[in-house]
């Protein structure tokens, strides 16, 4: 253990310190773009969760009416019926291409390229 590090001289010190600001900026630029893609993330499921809150309110409405047996008209219960129909279609549509979207951002996921006549 009686082994000492040579003192560094001045240009080994230069290029010490500049090495270390290179790693400074780096991890700084990660940080950032870390941040950023957060942001996005953030702001993408906000997006998803108000697509999938409009149909479900749509739906919770109209069974409440349907529930409560206020609707007598036949022609107003069949455009409730219809109505809950489509908000449940497009509900079932947002939550598979929210699946497939996991699905194909996923890591796990690998392409398999194949040749194909045209």
């Amino acid at each position: 253990m009686s082994y000492r590090v040579p003192p560094l001289q001045l240009v080994e010190l230069r290029t010490f310190s500049s090495q270390l600001h290179s790693m400074v900026d780096q991890l700084q630029e990660q940080m950032i773009e870390e941040h950023e893609c957060d942001n996005a993330k953030r702001e993408w499921i906000e997006g998803i969760s108000n697509e999938l809150y409009a149909p479900l309110e749509g739906i919770i409405q109209n069974v409440e009416l349907l529930k409560t047996n206020s609707v007598t008209n036949p022609e107003e219960y069949r455009r409730i019926v219809q109505e809950t129909y489509t908000d449940a279609f497009q509900l079932r549509k947002l939550i598979n291409n929210l699946i497939q979207h996991a699905r194909l951002s996923s890591h796990d996921t690998q392409l398999n390229l194949e040749e194909t006549d045209v």
